[in-house]
């Protein structure tokens, strides 16, 4: 079923829907994703493991001058020569 003025996207996924969540559940849903950032920025300011493994892929991405579209590729190639 097609959403209204939506229609079907590319892959056959549908379009957004405006009117599919009420405003209290907009409202809910606003909250929610401000408290997941909120949670997520202290986790990365607490473990800066995640800035180091960030700031060495990028170095590695840079000095090999890797030039994939697409991150997850490139992910999986660093990890396995970082531990192979």
């Amino acid at each position: 079923m097609a959403t209204p003025g939506g229609g079907l996207l590319e892959g056959g996924l549908l379009g957004p829907d405006p009117g599919a969540l009420s405003p209290a559940q907009l409202e809910q849903l606003r909250n929610f994703k401000i408290q997941t950032r909120i949670a997520n920025e202290k986790y990365l300011r607490t473990h800066k493991e995640v800035d180091l493994l960030i700031s060495g892929f990028f170095r590695w991405r840079t000095r090999t001058r890797q030039q994939a579209l697409h991150l997850c590729p490139l992910l999986s190639l660093w990890f396995c020569e970082s531990i192979c």
